[in-house]
């Protein structure tokens, strides 16, 4: 459905009034892009724990802990079950 010349007009005003997008924003997210690419990568068709993952991709494993539970959340891997004290994930 194409948007109304009312609502461009607000998106346009929107957009004006915010600014620029910083630069330091889209560098978090091209990291965040790449780190989550890198997990998926690790995965394959595996499944895989934390700490597996952290020592598979050579990340922080906090940051491969917030970054799988991330990609949970949004439906791009699924947790499988508990091995020892770690669960395991996969590619859903």
């Amino acid at each position: 459905m194409p948007l109304s010349e009312a609502t461009k007009e607000k998106l346009k005003r929107a957009k004006e009034k915010r600014g620029p997008v910083p630069s330091t924003l889209l560098e978090h997210i091209r990291d965040t892009n790449k780190v989550q690419k890198a997990i998926l990568d690790a995965l394959g068709d595996e499944s895989k724990t934390v700490p597996d993952l952290a020592t598979a991709t050579g990340i922080a494993e906090e940051v491969v802990f917030w970054n799988v539970n991330a990609m949970r959340k949004y439906n791009k891997i699924r947790d499988i079950k508990k091995s020892g004290e770690f669960f395991l994930y996969a590619k859903k």
